[in-house]
């Protein structure tokens, strides 16, 4: 069975990237022209110059098996001072080697030796950096777009879900005899008569005068009995 996480994950990623296809469709095509062009001009400077000398015979050999080569490429060694059989015997393996350069990868089964060769790939690391850093910028902020909107939706959804449950717990509590149909409500108080209240103080303020008429009275009766005795 498919999780439905993942295939969130999923459709998040393809979404990014097909959002990025058009800065994925610069890099690639600049890539190739980079992968041509330094390729061309690495191959230049390191394949070096071709040679069918006898004293050379088993530097070109292509295997141990190889009892007649017919000569080869060959270059300075990186002290310069031997030679040996170029690793750069065309275009194609002097693009490979632009790829893995271009990426920070570095083998190490191509390197150049000449000075013209370590100028190129030096130049050929920078343009890597660039040209893979600008649309990196571009995916992540696609990314963080897709991600948001994928979160907001199972927010709602959620929400939704919580909607119908709660909807249809009404639905089974009103259907329920005895069942008032709201649902984890407590019983509301009854309502206040504003007219009721209003009598009430009334009564209050009334029976406050009332006990205070009465201290007075019987303040006053004891007076005037002191004065009758006088």
């Amino acid at each position: 069975a498919r999780s439905p996480k993942v295939a969130g994950s999923v459709a998040v990623f393809g979404k990014a990237m097909y959002a990025s296809s058009p800065a994925l469709g610069i890099l690639f095509f600049f890539s190739m022209m980079a992968f041509v062009l330094a390729g061309s001009i690495i191959f230049m400077f390191e394949r070096g110059h071709f040679s069918t000398d006898e004293a050379y015979r088993d530097l070109c050999r292509r295997s141990e098996h190889d009892y007649t080569p017919h000569g080869c490429y060959l270059r300075q060694t990186t002290d310069g001072l031997q030679m040996e059989a170029s690793p750069y015997v065309n275009i194609p393996i002097s693009m490979y080697w632009v790829v893995v350069t271009m990426t920070t990868t570095g083998y190490g089964d191509l390197y150049p030796t000449s000075t013209g060769g370590r100028i190129i790939s030096i130049l050929v690391v920078y343009m890597g950096i660039i040209a893979i850093a600008l649309p990196i910028t571009v995916i992540g902020t696609n990314f963080t777009r897709e991600y948001d909107a994928y979160r907001e939706m199972e927010r709602r959804l959620a929400e939704k879900k919580k909607l119908r449950w709660k909807a249809s717990l009404r639905r089974v509590v009103k259907n329920t005899p005895g069942g008032k149909g709201k649902v984890g409500a407590a019983p509301s108080p009854p309502a206040k008569n504003p007219d009721k209240e209003l009598l009430e103080q009334l009564r209050s303020t009334l029976h406050q005068q009332k006990l205070g008429l009465e201290e007075i009275s019987a303040k006053v009766e004891g007076i005037a009995a002191r004065v009758l005795k006088t």
